[in-house]
């Protein structure tokens, strides 16, 4: 019988504890940046490993990292829960039931978000990557074929963190976007799973392809229609009768994930679809809140989502058969391919002209699913460590050009001053409403009498909005929007409650600030410009300690007129009132 010994528990707790502190440390020195941490993680893992530290300090790198099979087996299984929790969190970000009520312009823009960069980075790997990038014994075809796979998929929750960055995530176009990403990650990692078990299995001959085929369309169809009600059940029963609801909540959907991926990895497939769909099942129950998502969000990025990526730095050397130029040629392959199918996409779904570039442009990153996809193609041995380099490396890069290509799109195309929409008879009096209904019904009655149109129209826009996600963002407000085909000029309305107002916020702090935002249907720019200037004043302290203890609607005006201003010049300002 085998034990570990108290080396073996120091070692690993050093390692933990370096890890974790320096992956976090740079970490945030690259949030203050807005790019994903997922980068410092890599950068880390490239320092501490044999890029690095082994070529200069060996002694001290054998130290801290002994070549010992078990030491680095701990090391390997901490870094495997983090990407398996990855997979199980990237599922739960989605609500795939509302989703589904925009499944139309969603699986246009996605299906051609897959298709056409397929064919593209299919057709470019075969043509112009020469033999010598290949691994032994594996056919140019097959190789094209996977690589293909890999640039295709887009990275879900690098889009949603430079859309929330840039306040524009609870937008409808932000909401489109995560949907035909979800739609995108779904069938990529079918795709994924498939080739990788004809790889596995040693030969493609067309029975076996589709008798995985099958296996997988169906356990995925099965659980995602079935299995989803029985789920949604459990997590009800755990909200209505545990005393620690989001303990046990937490524990349930770890234990789908392990279940699922056992059952996946057992047919043929690989465990990490199976911890995919648990995210996608649970992540559809009505009865899971915005704050026990973000609960989780925070559970897996903080602990268990760096070991994995610093992980990968430790076992490989990247300066070992790195190529620039083999890795410019896949970062602009998969860009351009991604870019073009979702742009064609958003055509074929006859999305808003102002919204087909900054849509297209949310589709490009290769992030972390492109390099979880690269080092499992790297494990099994379809590619050579030189083409994993490069996959690596385009992630990388496109990862940290989202944020600002985003945002200059998004500049672009704007032209609207909230401040100059906003009046003072704007500010409402309703103080004493209990609920979001009330509050919906309130807002709906004002809207209706300044736009001249029928008070049920706005109110069902409104609901159909919510539906879909909750239009809290946290800070104590809400911003309710809805665009409407009968109106030509846009509408915004606010209201002040002490109540607290529950709205199923991603922090899970009651709302005391809603908005009410109406804009023409074809003027989705107004609707972002809006959102964005609006969350900036919930994201400057000062403005919002003013805010809340505004008594009056002249103070409220004028905290509004500071949004325009730079942070220094508001806080001048208030200072002196």
């Amino acid at each position: 019988m085998f034990f570990l010994d108290n080396s073996h528990l120091i070692t690993f707790m050093l390692q933990f504890a370096i890890i974790l502190g320096l992956s976090k440390g740079l970490g945030i020195i690259f949030q203050k940046f807005k790019q994903p941490t997922i980068t410092a993680d890599l950068i880390i893992g490239i320092i501490l490993g044999p890029t690095i530290l082994k070529k200069i300090f060996p002694s001290f790198s054998n130290l801290l990292f002994p070549a010992d099979h078990t030491q680095t087996m701990m090391l390997e299984t901490i870094a495997w829960t983090g990407i398996f929790f990855l997979l199980l969190e990237t599922g739960l970000e989605v609500n795939f039931a509302s989703i589904w009520k925009q499944k139309k312009q969603a699986s246009i823009i996605a299906i051609t978000g897959i298709i056409i960069p397929l064919f593209i980075c299919f057709s470019s790997l075969l043509l112009f990557v020469p033999e010598k990038y290949l691994v032994a014994h594996t056919s140019k075809v097959m190789f094209s074929i996977f690589v293909a796979v890999t640039l295709t998929i887009s990275a879900m929750p690098i889009a949603i963190r430079a859309l929330y960055d840039l306040n524009i995530l609870k937008s409808d176009m932000g909401f489109l976007v995560v949907s035909a990403l979800t739609i995108n990650d779904f069938i990529g990692w079918i795709l994924f799973t498939i080739i990788l078990g004809i790889y596995q299995h040693g030969e493609a001959d067309f029975f076996y392809i589709l008798k995985i085929f099958i296996i997988t369309i169906s356990f995925a169809g099965g659980s995602l229609i079935f299995l989803r009600k029985y789920i949604d059940k459990s997590i009800k029963y755990i909200k209505n009768n545990l005393d620690d609801g989001i303990g046990m909540t937490i524990s349930l959907i770890t234990f789908i994930g392990m279940v699922f991926g056992a059952i996946t990895l057992s047919i043929g497939l690989h465990a990490l679809l199976g911890f995919f769909l648990a995210g996608l099942i649970a992540g559809g129950s009505d009865f899971l809140t915005e704050k026990e998502r973000n609960v989780i969000n925070k559970m897996v990025y903080a602990i268990f989502v760096p070991f994995f990526f610093v992980n990968i730095g430790l076992k490989i050397d990247f300066l070992s058969g790195f190529n620039i130029t083999l890795m410019f040629f896949i970062t602009l392959l998969g860009v351009f391919s991604k870019f073009l199918g979702a742009w064609i996409g958003t055509i074929l779904s006859r999305n808003s002209k102002k919204d087909r570039v900054a849509i297209a442009v949310a589709h490009t990153a290769g992030g972390e699913m492109q390099i979880v996809i690269a080092i499992l193609a790297l494990e099994s041995g379809l590619i050579s460590q030189s083409i994993f380099v490069a996959i690596v490396g385009g992630a990388i890069l496109s990862t940290i050009l989202l944020g600002p290509w985003l945002s200059w799109i998004l500049k672009l195309r704007i032209s609207y001053d909230f401040v100059s929409l906003f009046k003072k008879e704007h500010i409402l009096d309703f103080i004493d409403l209990k609920n979001r209904d009330e509050v919906i019904h309130a807002l709906s009655i004002k809207a209706a009498i300044y736009l001249k149109i029928d008070y049920h129209t706005i109110k069902d826009s409104i609901y159909v909005r919510e539906d879909l996600i909750s239009t809290a963002i946290g800070n104590n407000l809400a911003i309710p929007h809805a665009r409407l085909s009968n109106i030509k000029k846009p509408l915004v309305l606010f209201l002040k409650t002490e109540n607290d107002i529950e709205w199923n916020a991603p922090d899970g702090l009651p709302v005391h600030f809603i908005f009410l935002i109406i804009t023409p249907e074809d003027q989705t720019t107004l609707q972002l410009k809006l959102l964005r200037d609006i969350s900036i004043i919930f994201k400057n302290p000062i403005q919002l300690l003013h805010l809340r203890q505004a008594n009056n609607k002249d103070d409220i005006l004028n905290i509004f007129k500071e949004v325009k201003k730079p942070y220094n010049q508001v806080t001048l300002n208030i200072a002196a009132k």
